[in-house]
């Protein structure tokens, strides 16, 4: 059975959307015969070097400074670490950006050990063609062994720098459909968080960072609720760790629009599912720069909700306008406060889309069937050598 080092730059307990998915997948992997572990930073030493989470060990290893630097130092602590352990794994997973796919590699071919990097940003092959820099970089690249795409847009760009197609593969995110699903006790779930059961719940679940959009939702939201002013729309996230954070700025519009009864900032929350469950309507509202497949929007398909999101390339790979979402042009804030009035007035119209939301997950994204497909494609990779 296949042995997988997964490399992972930031993890338990520092989680965003790459290492959400990991998390995720892990334990599907094992019951699959995977044998998995992680590697990743101590960014602090409250956070112990070794740990055991779901049944697969957890590797913290030290490293100094950030950005450049910090991953530099992961690059050689993880050789350095992994050299002790290599006949431990047989496949190196990288779970992150290119520079961390390049420090796959570099371990991998001195290890003599198989990569494969999963590329999750959206348009991320094309910043680094736009650099000067970027044709060297991107030469390397071609030595991976495999690449995984989570959209037809990354495949697409993948195929554009000449990379082997017989080593790319499409295999999306993937999500709980058990934990995030419908419920038919809304106004009870509004009651234990102490929400008036009448009111009519917008969320948004992601980093508060310029490029999720928040600042055009609440524009819109302060156009909607003129109509409906017993609406509260929940924001689960912050900035933190975030070098473009707008959670600040978020909140002062809000306070200068006296909206502080409309818009409800719950911070991180370990019981997103439930917020999911309570609420009305989900808006993903992210702009067109470097968006991959949502963990946030796949979760809240998965509950049912009726979605209404940008249309950029990201959200057209999961989403049919007036069939399982609405989507509406970027940054048109109005456009935006025009399709939330719309799903509120027309309750029959909104329960459609959010039910086709729901079949839609069921029938490509479910966990286990990602899960699945992990593993069949290691079982391809460990029957070849490096």
């Amino acid at each position: 059975m296949p042995k997988v080092c997964n490399l992972i730059y930031r993890y338990y307990p520092i989680i965003g959307g790459a290492e959400n998915q990991a998390k995720l997948l892990l334990p599907g992997l094992i019951r699959l015969g995977v044998t998995p572990f992680v590697v990743t930073r101590r960014f602090s030493k409250e956070h112990s070097d070794k740990e055991i989470i779901d049944n697969y060990y957890i590797y913290r290893v030290p490293s100094i400074g950030k950005d450049f630097l910090g991953h530099i130092t992961y690059a050689l602590a993880s050789l350095l670490f992994l050299s002790k352990r290599r006949r431990e794994f047989s496949i190196i997973h990288v779970h992150g950006s290119v520079g961390m796919g390049l420090i796959g590699l570099f371990i991998g071919r001195l290890l003599k050990k198989q990569v494969v990097i999963k590329i999750s940003e959206d348009q991320k092959i094309g910043r680094i063609m736009d650099k000067s820099y970027g044709t060297f970089l991107l030469q390397l690249f071609r030595h991976i062994d495999r690449i995984v795409c989570i959209s037809d847009k990354i495949y697409q760009d993948i195929l554009k720098i000449g990379f082997a197609k017989e080593k790319m593969i499409f295999i999306p995110n993937g999500v709980d459909t058990t934990h995030f699903c419908p419920c038919d006790r809304k106004r009870a779930l509004k009651k234990e968080f102490g929400l008036d059961p009448d009111t009519f719940i917008g969320v948004f679940t992601g980093r508060l960072v310029r490029r999720k959009g928040l600042d055009v939702l609440l524009k819109a939201w302060s156009l909607f609720v003129q109509d409906y002013p017993k609406s509260l729309l929940l924001v689960i996230g912050s900035d933190r760790l975030q070098t473009d954070g707008i959670e600040a700025e978020a909140k002062k519009f809000v306070a200068d629009n006296h909206l502080s009864k409309q818009v409800l900032f719950l911070g991180l929350q370990r019981q997103v599912d439930k917020y999911l469950k309570c609420s009305n309507l989900f808006v993903f509202p992210s702009r067109d720069e470097g968006e991959g497949l949502s963990n946030a929007l796949l979760e809240a398909m998965a509950c049912s909700l009726p979605i209404i999101a940008t249309d950029i390339d990201a959200n057209r790979d999961l989403l049919i306008d007036e069939t399982n979402g609405l989507l509406y042009r970027q940054e048109d804030y109005e456009g935006l406060a025009s399709r939330i009035l719309e799903l509120r007035r027309d309750i029959s119209k909104a329960k459609k889309i959010g039910d086709k939301a729901r079949e839609t997950i069921l029938a490509r994204y479910n966990i286990d069937s990602v899960a699945t497909q992990y593993a069949r494609m290691y079982r391809a990779m460990a029957s070849t050598t490096v």
